[in-house]
């Protein structure tokens, strides 16, 4: 009896778990399987890079100085390197270090976290503006494996963190749109300020809110009123910032006030065309070529809506125009993703030589031929949404509002790309984003069909994950072999030149750069190939994965202390 009663009550058990298991299945799991794919798609591609890894990466061993100092010393300072507001930056950080302790990992797990709520953020959006949580979720994870924003996003740089919250702020005005609440604005105000506190660019925002307002149906001037309301609100948060920037920098410092753009100088008028002239055709193919997998999956649709001949004249009409005037820009190229690297090696010997150590001719063609694939299928898909668009009378009058904010803001962004005295491709990342929402918007009169999405993300997937492993990596290598100097053999860091990223973090000291162009009073070097005057000391192997090949990090003592 007893055996029985206890088969009894396990199976009873059993039961009561298997039916608990299949309400939470039903309930919270069924209901929200996408969200569940990008996490498992998240956490599957941070389990092959490995992120945890405590060393600086690009330039966050600056910002990571900033939480640092408000973190040990208790003040506030972004310090001479940042040429940006950086103020919400810091605070996201400091909030994870003060509850985990400071450290470059803690740190790094705070923008991977940005970086998280950002593509979540994403897919809450593009759900609400298509209805299909499907599309949603492409839409997250084509701008999650973007290898610049994934590169990024394990790092603590800025471009993830001022990305994630222009998508929030994109949502709430979205929203606003919708069901026009007035409690709303007062979210939106909060966005846009701490969006204007990570980069100046961030005052964009409130005034494409504000021109957006303008086109509204129903209180179009109440609400316009509102809206430059706010738009003053957010510019007074940011002049106030700037004058108390201004009384704790010192001159040197890089960071550029509002006051020192001159709009009707001639010396700036100069620039902004000069600008427009190198950067252009370098924009339009990042744009274009990221923005690709989203524009893919209208492709079927885009084939069944036209007239054949018409769609394989633009096809091809496209591809033509890619060849004839983007075939000389270099792809890929600039600071993250660069000639099989993602990131770019800052070793002393990239001053003496542009080619990267892992260079290859052949993967330049073979991302050419990318390049002009990618670049062409969007501008054929956009091309032929537009002549669709008028045969199909299609009506968008009620989404006009969001779509005047999202042009605008792409618009008003570019022209502060062309007056910025720097340039890298990581600073597109929320044009790429605003053409994403916008192709969400324009592409609704097609059904969307992933069978060729899903044939081009396990590529960005491939190159985004496995090149960030391998930036990693080598950066492990480079900093284990300079820990064997410091700590086993007591050598000075200023005898040391590792690269721009371990002279500039100089041990946590508060120095906000270090020269590493330069190699008089250097008697160890750290890097891939040899220089003039220094010989192999040590040999630090590694594994590539982008592409698949063995790889070693040296260190290079001068000869004459040999």
């Amino acid at each position: 009896m007893t055996t029985l009663w206890r088969n009894l009550l396990r199976k009873t058990n059993l039961i009561k778990i298997r039916n608990i298991l299949n309400r939470f299945y039903h309930s919270f799991i069924l209901p929200n399987y996408q969200v569940w794919i990008f996490i498992l798609v998240f956490i599957s591609a941070e389990c092959i890079v490995n992120p945890l890894r405590e060393f600086p990466l690009n330039d966050d061993w600056s910002y990571s100085k900033s939480v640092r100092i408000l973190q040990f010393e208790h003040r506030f300072t972004i310090g001479d390197w940042p040429a940006m507001t950086l103020f919400t930056h810091v605070i996201w950080g400091f909030l994870f270090t003060k509850s985990f302790g400071y450290s470059l990992v803690v740190l790094r797990i705070s923008g991977i976290c940005a970086s998280v709520i950002g593509s979540l953020i994403l897919y809450s959006l593009v759900k609400k503006i298509s209805g299909h949580k499907t599309f949603a979720l492409c839409t997250a994870l084509a701008v999650f494996l973007n290898p610049i924003y994934f590169n990024l996003s394990n790092t603590f740089m800025t471009d993830v963190s001022f990305t994630t919250v222009f998508i929030w702020c994109a949502l709430l005005i979205y929203n606003f749109h919708q069901v026009q609440k007035p409690l709303t604005l007062l979210w939106i105000f909060i966005a846009s300020s701490l969006l204007v506190l990570i980069r100046q660019f961030g005052i964009v925002v409130p005034f494409a809110f504000l021109l957006s307002c303008l086109f509204m149906k129903h209180k179009r001037w109440f609400y316009s009123l509102l809206a430059l309301f706010c738009l003053a609100m957010v510019y007074g948060v940011f002049k106030y910032y700037e004058n108390y920037l201004a009384g704790i920098l010192p001159e040197h410092a890089a960071y550029k006030f509002s006051n020192s753009i001159g709009l009707k100088n001639d010396a700036f008028m100069q620039v902004l065309f000069y600008n427009i002239e190198q950067r252009i055709k370098i924009l339009i193919v990042l744009v274009l070529t990221f923005v690709a997998p989203v524009l893919l999956i209208f492709l079927p649709g885009a084939f069944k809506a036209s007239n054949k001949f018409v769609f394989f004249i633009v096809l091809i009409l496209s591809f033509i125009f890619v060849n004839s005037f983007f075939r000389e820009v270099p792809f890929p190229f600039r600071n993250i993703f660069m000639n099989m690297t993602v990131g770019y090696e800052t070793f002393f010997q990239n001053a003496q030589s542009p080619v990267a150590h892992n260079h290859s001719d052949s993967f330049e063609k073979i991302m050419s031929m990318v390049k002009l694939i990618l670049s062409a299928i969007s501008i054929a898909v956009s091309v032929l949404f537009f002549i669709n668009k008028r045969s199909t009378g299609t009506e968008t009058v009620n989404r006009l509002p969001f779509v005047i904010f999202i042009l605008t803001f792409f618009v008003l962004y570019l022209f502060e790309l062309f007056i910025s005295e720097s340039f890298f491709d990581r600073y597109a990342l929320p044009l790429i984003v605003s053409l994403i929402l916008a192709v969400v918007y324009f592409t609704s009169i097609y059904k969307p069909d992933f069978k060729f999405y899903f044939l081009l993300i396990p590529f960005f997937f491939y190159v985004s994950v496995f090149g960030t492993r391998d930036y990693f990596e080598w950066n492990t290598k480079k900093w284990e072999a300079y820990r064997y100097l410091r700590d086993e053999n007591n050598i000075p860091s200023d005898k040391i030149n590792a690269g721009f990223e371990v002279s500039c973090w100089n041990d946590g000291r508060e120095s906000w750069w270090a020269n590493y162009l330069d190699l008089n009073g250097i008697n160890y070097l750290i890097q891939f190939k040899s220089e003039n005057g220094f010989s192999p000391l040590k040999a630090y192997e590694f594994q590539r994965y982008f592409p698949y090949k063995e790889d070693k990090i040296y260190i290079f003592v001068r000869d004459t202390i040999q």
